[in-house]
């Protein structure tokens, strides 16, 4: 069999595939500790997303935006010289996984950068194999405290990130139309239901 991208229409997605997964991310991490690089990750810089999202919103989601932008900053100030840093992927999902004749790799490296490791973490923290992907990941690098209690805030920082390219980038490629397609709404009530769970 030829190298492939994974399709999460082809089983079997389960456990065993996420601790693979783990353990893949792990070992990127490793093979880049000694990395430097100056630019930080794209889409990282949450003052700045927020400059270019808050004036497209109604009153309501922009006080929301606000309030939980300032939950981020206290964390992040408050753990932020405990938090593992170095260069991220950016975008760990089962969409950037190939299937290799020498097992997973992984790929799309367009939004990696220096930053908080735990950002790698948001988008598998939400899926039902987290705590797979996570035993997968421990078995071969440690995985903090701090970086766990952090995910939830970077998840709002992803949020606001994929918020801006729904209601600024995207449109000037698919047209304004694309705005009702539903991926902006989806990320506004990720958004909330984040403020129903860390506020």
């Amino acid at each position: 069999m030829g190298d492939r991208a994974f399709d999460p229409a082809d089983p079997p997605v389960d456990g065993e595939l996420y601790h693979s997964f783990g353990e893949l991310v792990a070992t990127f991490h490793d093979a880049t500790d000694d990395f430097t690089s100056p630019p930080a990750r794209r889409g990282s810089n949450l003052d700045e997303q927020l400059a270019q999202v808050l004036p497209l919103l109604a009153p309501a989601e922009e006080n929301l935006l606000r309030v939980l932008a300032d939950a981020v900053r206290n964390n992040l100030a408050q753990y932020s010289d405990a938090l593992s840093k170095g260069i991220c992927h950016g975008d760990v999902s089962l969409d950037n996984l190939l299937i290799t004749r020498d097992g997973l790799s992984i790929h799309d490296f367009d939004l990696s950068g220096v930053g908080y490791r735990a950002a790698d973490f948001t988008g598998v923290a939400s899926t039902p194999y987290w705590a797979d992907f996570r035993a997968g990941y421990t078995s071969r690098r440690e995985l903090p405290d701090a970086d766990l209690a952090a995910i939830p805030y970077l998840a709002v920082v992803a949020s606001i990130f994929n918020l801006r390219f729904h209601l600024i980038d995207k449109p000037l490629i698919r047209g304004t139309e694309s705005i009702h397609e539903g991926w902006a709404q989806r990320e506004l009530d990720n958004l909330r239901k984040a403020a129903n769970e860390l506020l």
